[in-house]
């Protein structure tokens, strides 16, 4: 339930984005043209034009010109992002009665942001509000709420369920994909339920819904609830991204890159990466690094395109490649070597667990000399152990090896076996020998307390 969970959450923030004309439907045709050349022109002077223009009309108390401002203004639309004004505005477009406007403001206030917590009291206020005034995205916020409990004492799968498909059956793009993914996962405290979820996909495709056609390419491609077919996958995949999905031409790309349906396409696949990237995808941009990288099928190596992507990602918050640009600066591999660097990518990566870059900030504070970290072992232990909790074999390989030396934990050999035998299962090669060595040194008492903790017998 935890992956739906974060899912759903990431799904409300990017919501955010997107912005639908009909949402200040009845407003003056001034104020309705501005929009329409702010949410839908690339031209830079245009749009700072026509949004000068609905700042003076928000400021005249327009309810309209206040909605468009603060998307404007909380997605970075002609200018940087002001989440604190984006509030104000939404504010001034909800208490103006515009139920787009009540919707946003309330989601806001459940959001919350660095400077704000969250106001889940006032938000479902705002939100019921523009439910009762037929805001049907607003009901698929309240289905969001239910689920994650907030605002009640705890939460409430089964209702959430319920507002999903109210919403979906109303016509929300986003809650039949939600209510699909939900059933798919038996994110409602029921079995997986395959066969409903493709039903709620399959009715989305038909309606030209992105989302719903990229969900039937995963299903068909991984052979879920259907039998496998590639060319069904990428038909749906295709129709995605005909209807302009980042994440359907990111997914176009992996196919071409592995050879799913054709034979591997490095170039093509570095054409949908590109494309995907210029909408900010992190896994294209990570991927296109990786093809400048390897030179794959064929596609010339570029060391400097490759680290400009993975600098790119990096800066946007993408662990993978926070973690490969650390590799990079550690080996100096395409650029020169650069201890501090590698610790910052490193510890920035780590700082959102990624279980590589954990390790690898571990080992820097194993073999620590002081530059750019002096040596700690209680520190290298902790990080080593936080990526073997995740599963990670490398992670467990290296925390086994300080149990059995007592370096920064209390020296214990049951401890390191137990942790190099589960390495050592997940291919870790190194682990190999590690557990045998160690498996020679435990007495038969200690062999009965590293199975009962593996849950399986030792041969």
């Amino acid at each position: 339930m935890t992956h739906w969970l974060l899912w759903s959450l990431l799904q409300a923030v990017l919501i955010a984005g997107e912005f639908s004309i009909t949402e200040i439907e009845g407003a003056p045709d001034a104020v309705m043209d501005a929009a329409r050349v702010v949410t839908g022109s690339d031209d830079s002077s245009k749009v700072a034009t026509s949004l000068a223009s609905l700042r003076r009309a928000a400021a005249q108390g327009d309810r309209f010109a206040a909605l468009v401002v603060g998307y404007c203004e909380e997605t970075g639309k002609g200018m940087p992002r002001a989440a604190t004004a984006a509030r104000v505005s939404y504010q001034a477009a909800a208490e103006g009665g515009l139920p787009a406007g009540m919707r946003r403001y309330g989601r806001l206030l459940r959001l919350g942001s660095d400077r704000v917590r969250p106001d889940y009291s006032a938000a479902r206020e705002w939100l019921s509000k523009a439910d009762a005034a037929k805001d049907v995205e607003a009901v698929l916020e309240l289905a969001r709420m239910d689920y994650a409990g907030e605002g009640i004492p705890r939460p409430d799968v089964e209702k959430a369920r319920f507002l999903m498909k109210v919403a979906a059956e109303a016509g929300s793009a986003d809650a039949l994909v939600e209510l699909g993914r939900g059933l798919m996962f038996g994110a409602f405290g029921e079995a997986p339920d395959l066969e409903e979820a493709k039903k709620w996909f399959e009715r989305g495709a038909k309606d030209g819904n992105a989302a719903a056609n990229l969900e039937l390419g995963f299903l068909y491609e991984e052979g879920r609830g259907v039998p496998v077919d590639v060319d069904r996958a990428l038909f749906y995949y295709r129709a995605a991204a005909h209807a302009d999905l980042p994440e359907a031409w990111y997914q176009l790309g992996v196919c071409s890159m592995n050879g799913i349906g054709s034979e591997p396409d490095a170039t093509a696949a570095l054409e949908w990466f590109q494309k995907a990237a210029g909408k900010d995808s992190l896994p294209a941009m990570y991927q296109m690094a990786r093809l400048y990288e390897t030179g794959a099928s064929g596609l010339p190596k570029d060391e400097s395109k490759s680290n400009d992507w993975y600098q790119k990602a990096a800066q946007l918050g993408d662990a993978q490649s926070q973690n490969q640009l650390g590799i990079k600066f550690r080996d100096g591999r395409g650029v020169s070597k650069d201890p501090d660097n590698a610790l910052k990518w490193f510890s920035a990566a780590a700082a959102q667990r990624y279980s590589p870059a954990m390790v690898n900030l571990g080992i820097m504070y194993e073999d620590g000399n002081g530059k750019p970290v002096k040596q700690d072992y209680v520190i290298a232990a902790r990080l080593y152990g936080e990526a073997a909790k995740q599963g990670d074999p490398v992670g467990q390989f290296m925390l086994s090896n300080l149990y059995e030396k007592g370096q920064g934990v209390g020296k214990d050999l049951v401890a390191a076996f137990v942790l190099a035998a589960e390495s050592a299962r997940r291919n870790h090669k190194p682990a190999v020998g590690l557990s045998a060595r160690l498996k020679k040194q435990l007495t038969p008492e200690q062999l009965k307390v590293a199975e009962q903790r593996l849950g399986r017998k030792i041969p």
